[in-house]
Order: structure tokens, then sequence, then C-alpha cells
């Protein structure tokens, strides 16, 4: 397997076939845009390798082989004949596709004196009728076409964890920001966090 990177170093171009010499180079002194590139035969690990380098580092991870391989689907599905160029270009540029680099989200609700942020992964679903069972006239002003807009999508939330902030009260907790400017300790409502996976 061979690994490339890429990124703007100093004003020149970083590029090595060690990985953990590019990477670490990379990371360490990159001013632009960072992309590392996984090669090597198939069932070798690129993957597995990729998606461990990315959430090791903190970075996104984007599989372009999947991508690759769900325009060829698309194209065969549609009975294009892969060696025209300009027919696969015409049909992919309108494939429903959709792209995510990052899966994980927070998700944030607040009442009147309580919070609630949840830390988790997202994943896109494609459930027409759970969209219109789920749909809410609320959420028209974004979507005038309603459940049936293009641009309407369900999200699922796997939460890993939450946190949660809660107050006696707007008074209260003004009284308690005065109280713990004054005496130097923290005064306030209850918070804490459950780890759910």
């Amino acid at each position: 397997m061979t690994a490339m990177v890429g990124g703007t170093v100093s004003g020149s171009l970083v590029g090595t076939t060690d990985p953990d010499v590019a990477v670490a180079v990379a990371v360490a002194e990159a001013s632009g845009p960072l992309v590392v590139a996984l090669d090597g035969p198939s069932g070798s690990g690129k993957s597995s390798v990729s998606r461990q380098v990315a959430s090791r580092l903190g970075l996104a991870y984007l599989d372009t082989g999947a991508m690759y391989r769900a325009a060829t689907w698309w194209c065969v599905r549609n009975e294009v004949d892969l060696a025209d160029q300009s027919a696969v270009a015409a049909l992919v540029a309108a494939m429903p596709l959709d792209i995510g680099v990052d899966p994980a989200v927070n998700a944030s609700f607040s009442g009147d004196s309580a919070w609630l942020s949840i830390a988790g992964t997202a994943a896109i679903v494609h459930d027409d009728a759970r969209l219109e069972a789920l749909w809410s006239p609320f959420v028209e002003a974004w979507f005038p076409e309603g459940p049936r807009d293009s641009k309407a999508t369900l999200l699922k939330l796997s939460a890993s964890s939450a946190q949660y902030w809660d107050s006696p009260g707007r008074l209260a907790t003004l009284v308690s920001l005065v109280t713990s400017k004054v005496t130097g300790e923290p005064k306030g409502g209850e918070s804490g966090t459950v780890q759910l996976d």
C-alpha cells in the first residue's frame, strides 16, 4: 500500500511514499487543504487504514472508490454504454448521490430553563412514508413544497453522549450568576453528561 500526502507546506508541495513521515509533516505544517490518498491492490485495507487515520487525526474521510462504484452501478442500471463518456458524464451529473465525509453531529434543544446537547453520528434515511408521517407545518417555511420537496431529508441521529443543563428559572439564574461573581464560587442549576454507547 502506498500513501501520498499533499499539502502546501511553506510554499512547497510535500509528497512522500512513507505514510508516517507524510502524514506527520502535512498535519504539522499544512497551511491549506490537506489531502491524504492511499492506493493499493483490492482488499489490501485501504479503506480501513484511511478511516483509522482520519479518525485519529480528526480529519474528514471520503471513500472515492465507493463513489466510483456507485456511479458505475447507476450507469449500468440505466443501460448507459460505459464507453460513451458524454452519456456517462450527463447521467452521473444527474445521479441522486448523498456525499458525506464526516458523520459526527451535534443536536441541541432548549426550553425555558433547560438545555440538552446530543453528540453522535448521523445518516441520511431515504423513507418517503416516514418523512410524510413526521412532517410538520412548522418546517414548510423552509420546504414550501412539503415533504416531497427535493431538499427535505430525514436524518437518523445515533447518539453516543448527551449533556444537559437545568436552571431554576431566569430570575434565579440571574441571582446565581451575580452571587457567583461576588463570591467567586460557581452556583447554578444541575448539569451532567451521560455516555450512551
